[in-house]
């Protein structure tokens, strides 16, 4: 069964980094719960108002109007370009909130099916029968050099950087989100560039498998781990525990 009782979530500032611009929230409704994890962008101009206004908004249009009769992927799609309207009028008219933006990785689950949003580089893992499978695709000048050049990553990184997003909420007038839909899967963890940036999947999947932790004990490590890597950015993962066989 799918409840509030089998997901968990934590945010961390890190080590080096003064304030926490990641958000992430955890709602349940009618059967079904929403996950969100927002990493805000901006720098010192309001990136964690950009995040939590995203994360505050999704959990609030969920409360209010979302069925589970209705197509998810198109709810989704839809209340992502609400948020981005909003983030991007408050960046219009805070001037202490100008250019500020954030990424966005959600998800809609009940014990049936999940679907899946991304907007920017934060991500969606699936993980089932030992293997962890990146679901979302990073909105970033990197990944679209690889793409379409067909570079070797780390020549692209050369070129761009690492973290230049191409996507994100509140930046332009109008975003699209990618969808994903899933079936079963033993977890599935949403998490922001300071965990995936910084820790290797592998280390990632042995903590989410490891059977002699809880959920929370789980997030923990996550964090953890990315603060024993440098602690360089901020950190927030949402784990979801889903079919124990992912079958």
């Amino acid at each position: 069964m799918i409840s509030m009782n089998n997901c968990f979530g934590i945010t961390d500032k890190g080590i080096c980094r003064t304030n926490n611009q990641d958000s992430f929230a955890i709602e349940e409704k009618d059967g079904c719960l929403l996950g969100v994890v927002c990493d805000g962008i901006g720098g010192g101009r309001a990136g964690d108002v950009a995040s939590a206004m995203a994360c505050d908004i999704m959990t609030e249009q969920f409360r209010q109007f979302f069925d589970p009769a209705q197509d998810w992927q198109q709810w989704l799609l839809d209340t992502v370009n609400l948020v981005n309207i909003s983030v991007y009028q408050k960046g219009l008219e805070d001037d202490e909130c100008a250019g500020m933006g954030t990424t966005l990785v959600g998800f809609i689950a009940d014990d049936e099916k999940t679907v899946v949003i991304n907007v920017g580089d934060s991500r969606c893992y699936h993980l089932t029968g030992g293997q962890m499978i990146q679901v979302s695709e990073d909105h970033t000048l990197v990944n679209e050099l690889v793409k379409s050049q067909g570079f070797d990553y780390d020549f692209a990184c050369s070129l761009v950087g690492r973290n230049v997003i191409s996507r994100a909420i509140g930046v332009n007038e109008v975003v699209v989100g990618d969808c994903f839909e899933l079936d079963k899967y033993q977890y599935l963890l949403l998490c922001s560039d300071g965990l995936h940036g910084y820790v290797e999947e592998k280390n990632i999947s042995d903590c989410l498998y490891d059977p002699g932790m809880s959920l929370d004990e789980k997030g923990q490590k996550l964090v953890e781990m990315a603060n024993e890597a440098g602690g360089w950015d901020n950190i927030t993962a949402v784990i979801l525990r889903g079919d124990e066989d992912g079958e």
